[in-house]
């Protein structure tokens, strides 16, 4: 068993993130005013969420994982490429970096990531902008190096 605080300080995480994630999951009651040090549950069963929450990380970390501007990841995020670990408002830190980096992955290597003042190649938004199709849409397109305009 463990309690909140020895939740805590095995993995180094404040109690009250902890805390979050485990309502969220329903390993702890809504309804339990006893201090953190007496609030418990299974260590075992919840192993793999406390050694993920350790792993979790902000928007300015993924995007730095990923080459991503703001605008890139709340646009990805929006299409369903992003899933947030928890939607709890108060944790800042709910994303996956796998995820950023495995949805990068999967662009063929005709993709790159651009640099600044590359005025030779566009953004994936300004392509969805001008070709008329959703993020979805053409990120599946360049997956399966398809074209969405000219002859290609």
């Amino acid at each position: 068993m463990h309690s909140l605080v020895t939740a805590a300080q095995v993995i180094g995480i404040g109690v009250q993130v902890i805390e979050h994630f485990l309502l969220e999951t329903g390993a702890l009651p809504e309804q339990d005013d006893r201090p953190s040090s007496r609030r418990v549950f299974n260590a075992q069963v919840h192993a793999a969420l406390l050694a993920e929450i350790s792993t979790l990380v902000g928007p300015q970390a993924i995007r730095e994982a990923m080459g991503a501007t703001l605008r890139e990841l709340m646009a990805l995020d929006s299409a369903g490429f992003m899933i947030l670990r928890t939607c709890i408002a108060n944790i800042k830190n709910s994303w996956r970096a796998a995820a950023g980096t495995a949805v990068v992955a999967r662009l063929p290597t005709c993709a790159v990531l651009l640099v600044e003042g590359d005025n030779d190649r566009e953004t994936l938004l300004l392509a969805r902008k001008w070709a008329g199709v959703g993020l979805s849409d053409l990120i599946q397109a360049v997956v399966e190096n398809k074209y969405l305009w000219g002859n290609g």
